[in-house]
């Protein structure tokens, strides 16, 4: 996925919950205090102002384009991608596990490489949909773009680490 569609889609949802803020904020009524859509609304609302100020951070998908099914790649195609960062985040795997196949990965992964490498939750944060997209931007930002994003670095460092390529 682009930086663009990224951004198209992040927009997109915050378009929705503002859209939405009075229907969330009836539903919190029947068991809360009725202000949950005037809080999310206002979330989306900062989200947006935070894209609108952010710089082009740049990028381009490897394999895919928006809208297109990931293939299976063999090894070699796999090692000729030369990504700058590579994120792993199994589906239904929390951190400990993503740790605990760092065996399969150093199989896995083309020796080649010389990427950062990530390990993150992907089941807490990447691979269900639910209410952490925020948390789940702020994780990749912080290991594509450590150096700007220092503080997402340190506000979730209990959900992401990062394996040198000498232990993958």
């Amino acid at each position: 996925m682009s930086q663009a569609s990224l951004r198209d889609c992040v927009l997109a949802a915050t378009k929705a919950v503002e859209a939405s803020r009075d229907e969330l904020s009836r539903l919190d009524a029947a068991a809360g205090d009725g202000d949950h859509g005037v809080t999310m609304a206002l979330a989306a609302r900062a989200v947006r102002k935070t894209l609108d100020d952010a710089p082009d951070l740049g990028g381009e998908p490897l394999v895919t384009r928006s809208g297109e099914r990931a293939p299976t790649l063999d090894r070699d195609r796999l090692a000729a991608l030369e990504p700058e960062v590579v994120i792993v985040k199994p589906c239904g795997f929390g951190l400990r596990r993503t740790l605990s196949e760092l065996p399969v990965l150093r199989e896995a992964l083309p020796r080649s490489w010389r990427a950062r490498v990530y390990a993150a939750d992907g089941n807490a944060y990447f691979n269900r949909p639910g209410p952490r997209i925020v948390e789940s931007l702020e994780i990749m930002a912080a290991c594509v773009h450590p150096d700007a994003f220092e503080d997402f670095a340190e506000k979730h460092a209990a959900s992401w680490r990062s394996l040198s390529l000498s232990l993958v």
